[in-house]
């Protein structure tokens, strides 16, 4: 598994938790049994994947925060599709909490994560959002 296939499941996985923040511990624990085969040939990626989806529910306000500070004034949280704010919160928490992941490849995934799963104006405006992430990071 790739990075960018195990940085797919962990946007999976943080939009679920988004859906179902009650059930955090479950979600992930069901995650685990479902992708058993991931823990055994790939332990790194496998790993990285529930890292960052614990790492992202923990600090998850202040990834809002970052995103919101981000945002033009027209925009608030609770406009942002569901889909765009779980690859905001996963890119965020990569360039603010990861030392080991250069800040222009979790921009450049986010990127292509919208392409894949989002609207077709959502890439321009997840790279315009981590962009000032990056910089108000600086």
């Amino acid at each position: 598994m790739t990075r960018s296939e195990a940085r797919c499941e962990a946007f999976k996985l943080i939009f679920q938790i988004e859906a179902h923040k009650e059930d955090f511990a479950q979600i992930v624990d069901i995650f685990a049994e479902e992708n058993a085969d991931i823990k055994k040939s790939d332990k790194k990626q496998f790993n990285y994947i529930i890292s960052t989806a614990n790492g992202a529910y923990a600090n998850v306000a202040d990834l809002d925060s970052a995103i919101e500070s981000n945002l033009t004034t027209d925009w608030k949280l609770p406009r942002l599709s569901r889909v765009s704010l779980a690859i905001l919160r996963l890119a965020a928490y990569e360039i603010l909490f990861v030392d080991d992941i250069p800040d222009n490849a979790a921009a450049n995934e986010a990127v292509e994560l919208a392409k894949l799963y989002d609207e077709d104006a959502a890439p321009a405006f997840i790279n315009g959002v981590i962009s000032g992430i990056i910089k108000s990071k600086a």
